[in-house]
């Protein structure tokens, strides 16, 4: 299943710094132990440098792999909403035409139009919540309808239809009853895409946390020890949150005086001899 733009983007910058720290967080975190290394006590032991790196990526990897389950979850469940809201459209429709069927069937046999005493007469309303409301009116003004007595000849004409009123209230009766329960399922299904909805906007937000410090880490590591280059690739946007300013093509170079722009002079990688 694709990933939403928003989330694909940031999977693609998550990949990205995940494959610096395997690649090169190793190396940088060698070469700041030993440089720190020369700062410590007798009876102080050398900081681990490499498990914090380490620890670094995974929880990156976590909170990217949190970010696109709830993104493809969220996606599923909004792919599941076309065949209920065709079901509901289905069912206002089937509304509509029962009562239009009841009102030509009346006027068939009566000689008149009942539009008016069964509150159908003008335009039909077209929002699905409308129509049924509109539909039980109709039911309810049909239960109540007193028909004119019938001429008994008018049975031999062909051109005079039948009318059944308990037919008509039974086959009205069940069209929105469908369209009641159709309704109530789109009513189910948005509400659990608000639920994963918020779920994902969640991972969103905690990913993002977790990638600004990751990355954020991973660049002043690789800048210490004199990798300006990698450094910059790893950088997080300013303006895009949860990914590279390098993936960002709106972004501006860092000015030299910016902290996160790269130090003056070469990029070779500091040693404890030319620290």
């Amino acid at each position: 299943m694709l990933l939403s733009k928003m989330v694909a983007d940031r999977e693609q910058s998550a990949r990205a710094v995940s494959a610096a720290f395997g690649t090169h967080g190793p190396v940088a975190a060698r070469l700041l132990s030993e440089l720190l290394s020369e700062a410590l006590r007798p009876d102080e032991a050398p900081p681990d440098i490499g498990l914090f790196v380490t620890l670094l990526q995974r929880r990156l990897d976590r909170a990217t792999t949190a970010l696109t389950e709830a993104d493809q979850t969220h996606s599923r469940e909004l792919g599941d909403d076309g065949p209920v809201r065709d079901a509901r459209d289905a069912a206002k429709a089937s509304v509509l035409a029962v009562v239009t069927s009841i009102r030509l069937a009346l006027t068939s046999r009566f000689g008149q139009d009942f539009g008016g005493r069964l509150g159908a007469s003008g335009p039909a309303p077209d929002a699905p919540n409308d129509v049924l409301s509109w539909g039980r009116k109709v039911f309810d003004a049909l239960t109540n309808l007193t028909l004119p007595a019938v001429d008994p000849h008018a049975d031999d004409n062909d051109e005079v239809g039948t009318f059944s009123k308990e037919t008509a209230q039974r086959k009205l009766g069940q069209r929105l009853a469908q369209l009641e329960q159709a309704l109530a399922d789109v009513a189910r299904e948005g509400r659990e895409a608000e639920t994963t909805q918020a779920q994902k906007d969640k991972a969103i937000a905690a990913y993002d946390r977790t990638f600004m410090l990751s990355a954020g880490l991973l660049e002043v590591l690789l800048r210490f020890v004199g990798e300006s280059k990698l450094a910059d690739r790893v950088r997080p946007s300013a303006r895009r949150p949860g990914t590279t300013a390098q993936t960002d093509p709106g972004a501006a170079d860092p000015s030299p005086g910016d902290p996160a722009a790269p130090a003056a002079g070469p990029t070779a990688p500091l040693t404890p001899e030319s620290a």
